[in-house]
């Protein structure tokens, strides 16, 4: 079998790559700007439902709603985040506790911080609770 890039350099062949790409992207791009346009109207109704749904649940105190189209589960996140760093800094050099400590303040660590302290956060640290609600189609 013969090489079909013989005589071709590989500048050449790198060029026809990058052409091919910068096509392919331009038609992504062509119709990720369509799809946008065609489901905007889709899109604004799913906020509304989304966001009066959750109140709903919310306010009837709804955990979890099994329909004919799936089920609906009202989550609620925790999240924590430095308040005041001079006092979380001492408490962190105090402690000498550095797994308080990933990428941002360690959740799993402030969680079972508050277990063994009556759920009290550790000092300079805030805590900010959100509720939304996941939808699980049937399958």
């Amino acid at each position: 079998m013969s090489d079909p890039f013989v005589g071709i350099s590989t500048a050449q062949l790198a060029s026809a790559h990058i052409q091919l790409m910068q096509q392919k992207e331009a038609i992504e791009a062509m119709h990720k700007a369509a799809m946008i346009e065609e489901t905007k109207s889709i899109d604004d109704q799913l906020r509304v439902l989304y966001y009066e749904v959750q109140k709903r649940m919310q306010n009837e105190k709804i955990h979890s709603l099994d329909t004919e189209s799936g089920k609906v589960l009202l989550k609620t996140t925790v999240e924590y985040s430095v308040q005041d760093l001079d006092a979380w800094g001492d408490f962190i050099v105090t402690s000498q506790d550095l797994s308080f400590f990933s990428k941002n303040v360690s959740k799993p660590r402030v969680e079972a911080y508050r277990k063994q302290h009556g759920d009290a956060l550790p000092p300079g640290l805030k805590a900010f609770t959100r509720q939304h609600i996941q939808f699980k189609p049937a399958k």
